[in-house]
């Protein structure tokens, strides 16, 4: 009988290498699927199995679902027939053999028709099928893989454990069970029976502790409970912490040898047990009295410059005792205060004054304890001074190559203020440099200052390019008309009569350094000194010196139709 959930539907299956037929006609439709008890025509491991219709295959009864253990006994859906057992298929540990082609069809959503070698069709999940894994006969073959998803992954691991794919939580692991049916699952540590890994399994009177498996009855670290650790003079017996033998018991966690005494505090409860020599304190602590915190009494503690000589607070600030007990100084020594350092009382880090012998005239120790000389002063004579080669000035000393001057130290080489020597100021714009006050190297010396960029010193002042000092000022002799070629030489203006009495200014230009009339009017000859200018109307300059119809003498310009001119009886100008 088909298992449900299978479908099954024993058809003919033929194939010539495993199935065969032991009946035929109408007689083989009655036939039972039956075993035939033998293994003829089937390869080593196989024997022959009938069904309906009368035929015959071979069949390996250790690994065929639909003959497990035995001719036609299927499995249920989802298990496997491993080693004639049918059990859950993550439960198998040898390889399952490969299935026939899929023959799809008639099945729930989701599932796939697939057929066996025995021609049972069946419907199946083909994402979680180990034998058909994403489709029909697609088989995952490894043993420690499983179909997850339509694929065959390693069923090993915290993301995909076991045959249903689990990821495990935080703080599980992916552990292989020790079982003949060994699968993996997802288990929890810190069990007996997964302590601190997989499978690592506390015996019967174990305890699974977070340091691993231990028998609280006599475990030493874990004794009664996991973590509580018996001391050294302890022993751990039927769960609890016991004094080994030869000592007594003194308060919690605490056993005396017998030079020992137990120390109780206030209440009366032990606490420690006191070694030769150590005082018992009423807080139950065994103390040295001769420490800094317990100086010839309990709780009795000595100042900061203060040491426990001899179980009693004595000063170590001297020059007879310093720094310590019994330590004292040379004679030319002091005792100085060196900062503070740390003393180490019991289980205490504590802070105490530093002494120590020190001889002065020292930079950190001049003329007396912590006399420390400012850098760049140096203790000379148990006196602070600048070195040699560095001026002193006010509280410091100047640098090497500087000076002091009103109190501020300054480099006379290039300070402008002080150049050469304080108080040596360098008139602007001049500069500063190693040799005095000079014009920097782009502005010309002229006088006491210095030319502007571009300008040149001429006689004392400072003038452009191609301008002339002329009697203090910056001209140009091509085009002045007070210094028209050369300083002091004016171009005069004139007024010239004409022979109807009007008369006409005429104004001359410095043209290229000479006088030049303007564009009507032109020169006819060179003149002594000065200059003259014809009119147009009468061009010719006749070199007569005449009287004008002013009365004032002049050079005669005449027509060019009368050019000779002549002065008349009454010396006055005239053309023929």
């Amino acid at each position: 009988m088909a298992t449900p959930g299978w479908n099954a539907d024993f058809g003919v299956y033929r194939s010539s290498a495993h199935y065969g037929n032991r009946a035929s006609g109408s007689a083989a439709a009655g036939l039972q699927a039956r075993n035939l008890g033998r293994s003829a025509g089937c390869r080593p491991g196989t024997v022959q199995c009938v069904v309906p219709g009368g035929n015959w295959y071979c069949a390996d009864l250790n690994t065929d679902p639909f003959n497990c253990g035995a001719c036609c006994r299927p499995c249920d859906e989802g298990d496997v027939c491993c080693r004639g057992r049918c059990v859950p298929r993550h439960r198998c540990d040898i390889p399952m053999p490969p299935l026939p082609p899929s023959i799809t069809g008639g099945c729930p959503g989701g599932q796939e028709r697939c057929r066996t070698p025995t021609g049972c069709k069946y419907c199946t999940n083909t994402q979680f099928d180990r034998r058909n894994c994403g489709g029909c006969n697609q088989a995952c073959t490894r043993l420690d893989e499983v179909c997850c998803r339509g694929a065959c992954v390693v069923a090993t691991t915290e993301e995909n454990c076991g045959s249903d794919c689990s990821r495990c939580s935080e703080g599980q692991r992916c552990c292989l069970a020790p079982t003949f049916d060994s699968a993996f699952n997802c288990v929890e540590l810190g069990t007996r029976e997964h302590c601190l890994s997989c499978n690592d399994t506390c015996s019967l009177t174990e305890t699974c502790c977070p340091a691993g498996c231990a028998n609280l009855d006599i475990d030493q670290d874990n004794c009664g409970v996991c973590g509580r650790r018996c001391r050294s003079r302890e022993h751990c017996e039927f769960g609890r912490c016991e004094c080994n033998a030869g000592t007594s018991r003194c308060g919690p966690g605490e056993c005396c040898v017998p030079d020992e005494r137990c120390c109780r505090d206030e209440e009366g409860v032990g606490r420690n047990c006191c070694a030769v020599g150590l005082t018992c304190c009423s807080d139950g602590t065994c103390r040295d009295l001769g420490s800094q915190l317990h100086c010839g009494a309990c709780f009795d503690e000595c100042a900061a410059n203060e040491r426990c000589c001899q179980n009693v607070c004595t000063p170590v600030n001297t020059v007879a005792r310093c720094g310590d007990c019994g330590q004292s100084c040379e004679p030319a020594e002091e005792c100085c205060r060196k900062g503070s350092r740390n003393l180490t009382v019991g289980n205490r880090s504590i802070s105490v004054q530093n002494w120590e012998c020190t001889r002065l005239g020292t930079n950190s120790d001049c003329n007396a304890c912590s006399d420390a000389c400012p850098a760049p002063k140096i203790c000379q004579d148990r006196s602070c001074v600048c070195p040699t080669n560095r001026d002193p000035c006010g509280a410091t000393c100047c640098a090497v190559g500087q000076r002091c001057c009103n109190g501020l130290c300054v480099d006379t080489r290039t300070d402008p203020q002080h150049c050469g020597a304080c108080n040596n100021a360098c008139a602007p714009p001049k500069v500063c440099d190693a040799t005095g006050c000079h014009c920097p190297v782009n502005r010309p010396p002229c006088g006491t200052t210095c030319c502007p960029v571009g300008q040149q010193c001429r006689n004392g002042i400072c003038c452009a390019t191609g301008l002339t000092n002329c009697g203090g000022q910056c001209v140009d002799l091509q085009t002045n008309a007070s210094h028209c070629g050369l300083c002091g030489r004016a171009v005069t203006n004139f007024t010239f009569t004409f022979s109807n009495g009007s008369v006409q200014t005429v104004d001359l230009a410095c043209v290229n350094g000479s006088p030049q009339c303007p564009s009507n009017f032109w020169v006819p000859c060179p003149p002594q000194s000065g200059m003259a200018c014809c009119p147009a109307r009468s061009p010719v300059c006749t070199g007569v010196t005449a009287l004008n119809a002013n009365g004032e003498p002049g050079l005669l310009c005449c027509p060019a139709d009368a050019p000779t001119g002549y002065a008349d009886a009454n010396g006055f100008g005239r053309c023929r």
